[in-house]
């Protein structure tokens, strides 16, 4: 007899365990379409978004000062020289002239 009642209780869960995996018997929720849409939306800012970051401060300190005037960065450490090149045109010589500031 109990083992009759385990047996029903065991096809009852597999019948109901198939009924919900289904496709027709889907039923979407607020919160599925709210994740969904949620990850939608943030995988659109992001491919839309730029991920670059200067990492050195004097390539654009001319963008981010919109007086035009260039302030110079108090320097505590050793800083490494940037080049600069003279022309961008044609080169007549073969090395383009290089300052180092």
């Amino acid at each position: 007899m109990i083992l009759g009642l385990i047996d029903l209780e065991a096809n009852y869960l597999v019948v109901k365990a198939y009924q919900y995996t289904t496709l027709t018997s889907i039923q979407f929720s607020g919160l599925y379409l709210l994740s969904f849409f949620t990850i939608l939306i943030g995988l659109v800012l992001y491919s839309s978004t730029s991920t670059y970051i200067a990492q050195d401060p004097r390539v654009y300190k001319q963008f981010r000062n919109p007086s035009g005037a260039v302030v110079d960065l108090p320097t505590t450490a050793q800083v490494e020289p940037s080049v600069t090149y003279t022309s961008l045109g044609q080169e007549t010589e073969e090395e383009p002239h290089v300052r180092v500031a």
